[in-house]
């Protein structure tokens, strides 16, 4: 089992904060419990199907494989993918190939929209002392999900830095590295929680427009 955060320091906070967004916030974390599970290894050729369905993606489904097989060396290995980017024009498929792959592997799904305005926000959530503020949906993903390793897919990457008011990427920078994932806090929420076991998968039509941390 996976802990998704310290449930101590939660009661903590509930019984210490005044802010009726946050409190709700909290009560909704707590309700659902610091346990997750994780989705079981597939076997590597369980991705054999995809390479007729998706042949353009040939060589990403032969990377996952490699994954795959790692994983499978060891019992206690949990299943999750390094950081992949599908890029490509429009109109071949990245988020359909994507939907079927969690699908084949049976991990919990949760796709991003990365055009929208406040794509920043929609990853990282926004304060509470704000009268809309709320958790992103990488918070809300792990909180409401049964799995700790879910696949998680940044849809049009691309697209993210549409306000230049805000570092749409910041959070990025956290969530993409194991040991600084481990700690993820949303805004509104500000429980540290781990994301060290997702699984992130992001497509792009032009790759000129995302900083270089991120692309490596």
């Amino acid at each position: 089992e996976h802990i998704l955060y310290d449930f101590n320091y939660l009661k903590h906070e509930q019984d210490r904060e005044k802010n009726e967004g946050r409190r709700h916030f909290l009560k909704l974390l707590a309700e659902k419990g610091p346990y997750r599970k994780y989705s079981p290894t597939p076997p590597a050729n369980a991705l054999d199907d995809l390479v007729t369905r998706f042949p353009n993606f040939e060589e990403t489904i032969a990377h996952i494989k490699r994954q795959i097989s790692l994983a499978n060396l060891s019992k206690n290995a949990v299943m999750t993918l390094s950081p992949i980017l599908l890029f490509g024009g429009p109109g071949i498929g990245k988020t359909r190939f994507v939907r079927e792959l969690a699908r084949i592997m049976g991990m919990e799904f949760n796709k991003i929209n990365c055009g929208a305005v406040t794509a920043g926000w929609v990853i990282s959530g926004s304060s509470t002392s704000w009268q809309e503020g709320r958790p992103g949906m990488v918070h809300a993903a792990l909180r409401d999900g049964s799995t700790a390793n879910q696949l998680i897919m940044l849809d049009e990457i691309d697209k993210l830095s549409g306000d230049s008011r805000f570092n749409a990427f910041g959070s990025l920078y956290q969530l993409l590295e194991d040991v600084t994932a481990k700690e993820f806090a949303d805004e509104a929420v500000n429980i540290p929680i781990d994301c060290s076991k997702v699984s992130w998968i992001a497509t792009a039509n032009d790759t000129s427009v995302i900083p270089e941390a991120i692309l490596s």
